[in-house]
């Protein structure tokens, strides 16, 4: 693609490589993870509404614990936990 011309080289220049995934893959995608969690705390009060709605949400985004987000990552084979 026009979008990556000298960006491999970059990239290698810097010792790193570039991993091609398929374009959709939520198994690498931690935020899928995350939106699980916070799906699961949302369906536990069962409320109406939109106000609701976005206050659960933050309210769920609230109580996930920093370690969460470092084992998602390294679940998804972007960084050791």
């Amino acid at each position: 693609s026009h979008k990556m011309e000298g960006i491999k080289e970059l990239v290698e220049e810097k010792g790193a490589r570039i991993e091609y995934l398929p374009p959709y893959s939520p198994d690498f995608n931690p935020i899928e993870m995350m939106w699980s969690v916070i799906k699961a705390f949302v369906r536990l009060y069962c409320t109406r509404g939109m106000a609701a709605l976005e206050k659960l949400v933050e309210i769920g985004l609230y109580l996930i614990e920093t370690s969460s987000f470092s084992n998602w990552f390294a679940k998804c084979c972007y960084c050791d936990s």
